[in-house]
């Protein structure tokens, strides 16, 4: 299981990671304005699966769309990048997890792509979400 401190540490591993890689680190720190603290915090509700809210401040909502939606290049990138992380940092079960989380917190927001009936849009039924489930 995933505590606090645990999810804070993994944050911050994630985003030393991300800082280090030429291309997602570029992206990062233009959308958090240089603030790689923020980052810090923006990535630590994807490790809180016990949350009840799926309320997100808007660079989490960012990243989880660069995560999820396999959108552009970045999102080609960090998809594979972001599952990477979680089966190197991860037992294999708390990672399973922590994607289940990732997927529902993003298509809980309120621009996730659907069709008239409600349903998400097969193109964003990517490689991330089928290794989630």
């Amino acid at each position: 299981m995933i505590n606090g401190t645990r999810s804070k540490l993994l944050a911050e591993d994630l985003s030393s990671a991300i800082r280090r890689h030429p291309h997602l680190g570029n992206v990062m720190t233009h959308i958090s304005s240089g603030r790689w603290p923020r980052v810090d915090e923006a990535l630590q509700p994807l490790f809180m699966p016990a949350r009840k809210t799926f309320l997100v401040s808007p660079l989490t909502h960012n990243i989880l769309e660069l995560i999820c939606d396999n959108r552009g290049t970045t999102g080609r990138i960090m998809q594979p990048f972001f599952q990477a992380f979680l089966s190197h940092s991860l037992e294999a079960e708390d990672a399973r997890k922590i994607s289940a989380w990732v997927r529902r917190l993003r298509q809980s927001q309120d621009d996730y792509p659907t069709d008239d009936d409600g349903k998400h849009l097969a193109q964003h039924a990517s490689s991330f979400e089928r290794l989630a489930s």
